[in-house]
């Protein structure tokens, strides 16, 4: 899944050093939600992109970038199966 590893129980993702995980029993709310990423240079166009956004223990949100809808699918897949309850549509 690109740039992040999924379990059963977590999703983990690099920082420096080494790295963190967001653990599946934290999440309070999750969806995906498609974006752009600015590009820099000389074209100046923009990327399309699917931020998966998950909200978490303390009101806190952690965003995770997948350049394909099928992969922020499958992390919100591993969600359903671990923990069903958690609401997974924009909060609204």
């Amino acid at each position: 899944m690109g740039q992040y590893r999924v379990s059963g129980a977590a999703i983990y993702f690099k920082t420096f050093p080494g790295e963190k995980y967001l653990p599946f029993s934290a999440v309070e709310w999750a969806w995906a939600q498609k974006s752009r990423v600015s590009l820099t240079g000389c074209c100046g166009g923009e990327l399309p992109v699917v931020i998966l956004r998950m909200k978490y223990s303390g009101g806190f949100y952690q965003n995770f970038t997948f350049e394909k809808q099928e992969s922020a699918d499958q992390v919100l897949a591993a969600l359903r199966e671990a923990r069903p309850e958690v609401p997974q549509e924009p909060e609204g």
